[in-house]
């Protein structure tokens, strides 16, 4: 049913958050768009980092990270059979 997926990190340093994950994880940076948004591949699965907002929670604090999973069928379909 899953296929892969993401998460979204909530980060107070765009900069120094590429570092840690690119430099000291060695993930690859698929997509850098200065301090807006960056995204990185752990094999099937994506780290997007999103600046801090006043919309989101404060980075580091709970709730500061959001998680998205990718499936191989109809979504009315994955929800039902995690239903039962």
């Amino acid at each position: 049913m899953i296929t892969g997926g993401n998460a979204t990190v909530f980060v107070a340093n765009m900069d120094a958050s590429l570092k840690f994950y690119h430099e000291i994880l060695g993930l690859k940076i698929s997509s850098h768009y200065g301090d807006h948004w960056a995204s990185v591949e752990a094999g099937s699965f994506t780290i997007g980092l999103h600046p801090k907002s006043d919309k989101y929670p404060a980075p580091g604090t709970c709730g500061a990270m959001m998680i998205g999973l990718g499936i191989d069928e109809p979504i009315d379909v994955a929800a039902a059979s995690l239903e039962g």
